[in-house]
């Protein structure tokens, strides 16, 4: 019945307006979520009406095959093929888009073979892993502005300079060393999943506005988060980013975190306005009486 509800909701949006499902790192699902996304998928190839009516619904989703979980691979393999669905397979970024891709980065013309070489041996093409590689070249002062635009690269220092081998130990070795008032920025973040404005994120952390958003403007020099100082608000938008901040404190903290973040909202007297919120940092704060009470609030 679960199931039949999902998919008669989707088609009841998209039969007002184009919709598009998107969902990013499937590979890290839960089985009940990838039986849910199997039935969707199975009955929209043969389903695609509402009320008598086609409607335009498309379903999207990206993996990363060699994180697949054994127990979980069938289920994934049962959301693959089928005649109304394709697969996209992305190589590795090879040489030449390595090259060009760097040039689209430090906006210059310059030319840094040596260090198209480190990347392309370094990174294996994971367009991820580039990223914050080239971020961590930044943070260690290999590469470097010399001003109007342009960048200068110590290629000198790639040969001495080890990287770790993994996307998630490059971003925890990227977190090494920041203080404690930037990392509750950032757990704040990374518990919360979305934007924030600069005043709510001072009354979740317990820290002064002028003094979050300094930290922010400094978070966001370092590449850590996006923060738009005239729109006064700032967020964590990199997937793994957020994964090496959740993983830098025990479950119990993140519990504690989550019954703060509750406290604060029950205390702005704005539950109708933050009732998703208040339902979801209840039910991960373990208050499960009160995420009822604001799921039935947000059903309403």
């Amino acid at each position: 019945q679960f199931f039949e509800a999902l998919l008669q909701f989707c088609l009841s949006l998209a039969s007002r307006q184009p919709l598009l499902i998107l969902i990013d790192d499937l590979h890290l699902a839960d089985a009940f979520s990838l039986e849910a996304l199997a039935y969707l998928r199975k009955s929209l190839q043969g389903r695609l009406k509402y009320q008598g009516e086609r409607v335009p619904l498309l379903l999207a989703y990206t993996v990363t095959l060699d994180r697949v979980p054994a127990d979980l691979a069938p289920s994934l393999a049962e959301l693959g093929g089928g005649p109304l669905g394709a697969t996209l397979p992305l190589a590795p970024l090879n040489q030449e888009e390595i090259e060009r891709w760097l040039s689209l980065v430090l906006t210059g013309d310059e030319s840094f073979p040596e260090l198209v070489d480190f990347l392309v041996s370094r990174t294996r093409g994971n367009p991820f892993y580039l990223y914050q590689a080239v971020l961590t070249l930044i943070d260690r002062r290999v590469l470097t502005p010399s001003g109007l635009g342009r960048w200068q690269c110590a290629a000198s220092l790639l040969s001495r300079l080890v990287l770790p081998a993994s996307l998630s130990k490059i971003v925890e070795k990227r977190l090494a060393g920041r203080g404690a008032d930037e990392m509750s920025v950032l757990r704040l973040l990374a518990l919360w999943e979305g934007e924030l404005s600069l005043s709510l994120a001072a009354r979740l952390s317990g820290l002064k506005p002028g003094a979050v958003r300094a930290l922010a403007h400094r978070l966001d020099q370092d590449n850590l988060l996006e923060y738009d100082p005239e729109r006064g608000r700032l967020s964590l938008t990199q997937a793994e980013i957020r994964q090496a901040v959740l993983s830098s404190f025990p479950a119990l903290s993140r519990v504690a975190w989550h019954r703060r973040i509750l406290r604060t909202l029950e205390a702005l007297g704005k539950s109708e306005t933050y009732a998703e919120e208040l339902v979801y940092h209840a039910e991960e704060g373990r208050r499960y009486d009160k995420a009822l009470s604001f799921a039935l609030l947000v059903a309403r």
